[in-house]
């Protein structure tokens, strides 16, 4: 896996009415960039067939390993000048229906039912070298919702890297990134490509610690952008450290640095103050529920970088929060993902995000849970159909600031998706 494999001085009224939560992208934001093309979860391992080229011989990506000669290997294999390549490739629409929405003091804006088509293709290459395995890897996608305002859909690229005996450099996932569910509302912790420059060094076989620097914090803008969107005006620094074992659990520390500007309002001058983000998580099995059940958890806490926090429905208004002054803020979430069968398996998860700011004239806070479960289901080979439901509660806290959207809001969504996936 590659290292890489989220009005300013102490702003006041002004500033905080136009930051605050608008209903569509914090009840259930639709199907956003590279969260809607995660590759379906990985159940057994593969071992290389007899039939690939022979560049492409015992080689496997991040998504592939060789417990489990069983196992099918994903996508279409072949020899690309001497490496091996890959191509994989899923198409995906999700129908959702806003079942309920109850505003206090405000009015919903989300549309009563959207419908998101995504279509993605990805090329991976590995090539084994003096200086160890080199390994690229590249993913465009086009996605079109009814409510994105365009005619045509958009054309992204959200993947662009390669990496070097542990050196990972390109457009790819930060190393704050951890947690990730398969949930058609998308509720994860964000995990949108960054510009990123890292190192990867194996303390022992089952430890990793790796550094980078990164173009900045996520933003909703590579969300719907992807590298398009880039914008490295405000780099961070990144460490992660990672467990893992032939058990299957995962056990993950990361945390950044960075310099959180915010400009002068009035007579107040502009002024700078240091951010950072601390995060853990762990993924195992967890055979109270079902011989083949897993657990995924992750929290957070985070000083003036609170885009870190929550889900990708999230993120606008959080680096909304961080623009106008100061924030500070926890996220927590876990999911448990639990087969039924060889073809049906559901998931279930919990999510709570707290976010404090600290303007000049008041010290308003926000607060969200959301709950989801799922259910997914494989007639037939390549192709899955799912159903979902998700209940959302959010609340502001105003602190006697008037003019705000809203200062409760509780809303259920339903959902129906169909993959197919080469």
């Amino acid at each position: 896996m590659t290292p890489g494999s989220p009005d300013g001085a102490r702003a006041g009224t002004a500033g905080l009415t136009g930051l605050m939560l608008g209903l569509s992208p914090l009840l259930f934001g639709t199907a956003d960039a590279a969260e809607a093309t995660r590759p379906l979860p990985v159940k057994a391992r593969a071992a290389a067939p007899a039939d690939v080229p022979a560049s492409c011989n015992k080689v496997y990506f991040d998504d592939e390993d060789a417990t489990d000669p069983a196992a099918k290997l994903r996508g279409y294999r072949f020899d690309l000048a001497g490496a091996c390549a890959r191509v994989t490739a899923s198409i995906d629409n999700v129908f959702q229906n806003n079942l309920y929405v109850r505003v206090t003091d405000g009015q919903p804006t989300t549309p009563t039912s959207i419908n998101t088509t995504t279509a993605s293709a990805s090329l991976d290459t590995s090539r084994a070298t003096p200086y160890g395995t080199l390994r690229t890897g590249t993913m465009a996608q086009w996605q079109k919702a009814t409510n994105d305002g365009t005619d045509t859909g958009k054309a992204t690229v959200q993947k662009l890297y390669g990496s070097l005996g542990g050196l990972t450099a390109g457009y790819t996932n930060s190393l704050m990134d951890f947690w990730s569910g398969d949930f058609s509302f998308l509720a994860t912790v964000p995990n949108i490509s960054v510009g990123i420059i890292a190192y990867e060094h194996a303390i022992t076989n089952n430890i990793k610690f790796a550094v980078a620097a990164e173009s900045g914090l996520p933003s909703s803008s590579q969300a719907s952008k992807g590298i398009q969107g880039l914008d490295t005006s405000s780099p961070d620094a990144t460490a992660r450290l990672r467990y893992t074992n032939d058990a299957n659990l995962t056990v993950h520390f990361s945390g950044l640095v960075r310099q959180a500007d915010f400009p002068a309002v009035g007579r107040a001058p502009a002024y700078s103050e240091t951010g950072w983000a601390l995060a853990a998580g762990v993924t195992t099995p967890f055979q109270m529920t079902g011989q083949r059940d897993s657990v995924s958890m992750q929290i957070d806490y985070a000083v003036n970088a609170v885009q870190v926090l929550g889900t990708v429905a999230d993120l606008k208004q959080s680096e909304q929060y961080g623009a106008i002054g100061p924030t500070k803020g926890w996220d927590a979430v876990a999911s448990i993902n639990h087969p039924w069968t060889e073809t049906i398996e559901s998931n279930a998860l919990i999510s709570y995000v707290a976010v404090d700011v600290d303007a000049q004239m008041a010290k308003p806070t926000a607060r969200s849970l959301r709950l989801a479960t799922n259910v997914y289901w494989r007639p037939i080979e390549h192709l899955r159909l799912g159903a979902e439901i998700g209940w959302v509660h959010a609340q502001i806290n105003a602190d006697g600031l008037t003019g705000l959207p809203f200062s409760k809001v509780d809303g259920v969504a339903g959902y129906l998706s169909a993959r197919l996936e080469y």
